[in-house]
């Protein structure tokens, strides 16, 4: 049997669990504030209302169904001590939440993290973490393609710019009806990298005819014009070194000159030749409309009021390098009055009125030095399992491990970027993903360890 029949078979047998994951997925863009302020005759208001409720609605199904299966019976006495840790935590976050003047209905950022832990821990018992990893993937990349097609069209038909950091469309008209505006230029770029990592090493491992393989190369080379265009300073450094470690693995993988230099070529240069093309062609595109452009119609033009600051790569703030970071850390360290239990989910919205950007200060101020210590923990733990992975165990790229060796850096990139963003503290794609591979690699490990394959 095919790995797409094992696939399809297990989606099919566990059809109301997958759908279950589906809808807690899809209820990222949704909050409380969309039942409040429903209308059946409005199209958006039903999508964000039925996505929101929907996890509600199965979860019935899944205590009756998979109440059993929560245990951390096939992990390590640490995962089971950080899992019941985190646990801990988001209830002294909805405890906190209740007991402050935190908004109550933000609860439902901390009932959306446990469902998400708890499908997690269920398709590890059920031997199905891989698969569970795949199917997001999958998920990942539909609504990622979506979003990249309506700024890509944006981008070079609408707009004067030539990157999209800074002449974001917030509110596109395409992207209404899907959610509450489109998602922020870092959010883009992090959906993008999470698929390139698999994407890349399935290229590099797999033997596709050519039509398979254009049409994933196609899907490659849309997420790097993606990352390139958005220029999240953090995805841009990670892109960078990622594509270091490509390199070493297709010198690794491939013994003939010719191969090597032929898919570094590929999964290197090329997309970059792309993106810089592009640019320069509505560059230049640019500059012939602009002479038969009148002032009335400049003004109507998306952008162009601030035309000159449409540059191939985004420019720093000179007063600010780290986009008001410090000064927003600084604010939680002199006003947070609840150290030990902080203020509840979203605390960094009601204490300071702005994102805390960083998984540390979003856990301390939302759940006090408690949360805190806990998730130091956790991302302890995650750097030891994949260095493990990523330099004693998996020495060699294959087509039977790529997709390990793929979690483990999706891992290692999340952890650098809860440095500077909420990341996996806060319900997200960020969370959802990094759960999920660090229970992948946790059995995986552990598998090590029995057959004594580890060094």
């Amino acid at each position: 049997m095919t790995k797409k029949n094992i696939f399809l078979n297990e989606f099919k047998n566990k059809f109301l669990l997958y759908l279950f994951f589906f809808s807690v997925f899809l209820s990222l863009d949704t909050s409380f504030d969309n039942i409040k302020n429903f209308d059946i005759f409005n199209l958006k208001s039903v999508n964000l209302g039925v996505r929101f409720i929907l996890p509600y609605c199965l979860i019935i199904f899944f205590i009756k169904n998979y109440f059993n299966e929560l245990n951390l019976k096939n992990v390590s006495i640490y995962v089971r001590i950080l899992i019941s840790l985190l646990f801990c935590s988001q209830i002294i976050q909805v405890i906190s939440t209740t007991l402050s003047e935190n908004d109550i209905f933000n609860i439902t950022f901390i009932f959306s993290y446990l469902m998400l832990i708890f499908l997690v821990i269920v398709f590890d018992n059920e031997n199905s973490i891989d698969k569970l990893y795949v199917f997001a993937i999958i998920i990942l990349t539909l609504v990622t393609l979506i979003y990249s097609y309506i700024l890509i069209k944006w981008l070079i038909f609408y707009s004067f710019h030539t990157n999209l950091y800074g002449s974001w469309p917030h509110g596109s008209d395409a992207g209404r009806i899907f959610s509450n505006e489109v998602p922020r230029s870092s959010g883009l770029a992090r959906s993008s990298i999470l698929i390139l990592i698999p994407l890349s090493f399935f290229l590099l491992t797999s033997k596709l005819n050519k039509i398979k393989y254009l049409s994933f190369y196609l899907i490659f080379s849309t997420l790097i014009f993606i990352i390139l265009t958005t220029q999240s300073r953090v995805v841009l450094i990670c892109y960078f070194f990622g594509a270091i470690s490509l390199i070493i693995y297709i010198l690794q993988y491939f013994k003939k000159i010719k191969k090597r230099i032929s898919n570094i070529f590929l999964l290197i240069f090329l997309p970059i030749i792309i993106w810089y093309t592009v640019v320069e062609i509505k560059h230049y595109l640019q500059l012939e409309t602009e002479i038969i452009l009148t002032e009335e119609e400049k003004a109507q033009v998306s952008g162009y009021s601030v035309r000159e600051q449409s540059k191939k790569l985004r420019t720093v703030d000179p007063k600010s390098f780290t986009s008001r970071r410090f000064i927003d850390w600084k604010n939680i360290l002199d006003n947070n009055e609840r150290k030990i239990f902080g203020y509840g989910a979203l605390g960094d919205r009601y204490l300071i009125n702005q994102t805390a950007s960083s998984v540390f200060f979003y856990s301390y101020v939302s759940g006090g030095i408690i949360s805190l210590l806990i998730f130091i923990l956790i991302i302890l733990r995650s750097i030891f399992i994949n260095f493990q992975i990523v330099f004693k165990i998996v020495k060699k790229i294959s087509d039977k491990n790529y997709l390990i060796l793929s979690a483990s850096f999706i891992q290692i990139f999340l952890i650098f970027r809860s440095f500077f963003e909420s990341s996996i503290a806060v319900f997200g794609i960020d969370s959802i993903f990094f759960f999920i591979t660090f229970l992948f690699t946790e059995r995986y490990y552990q598998k090590m360890i029995y057959d004594k394959k580890i060094i």
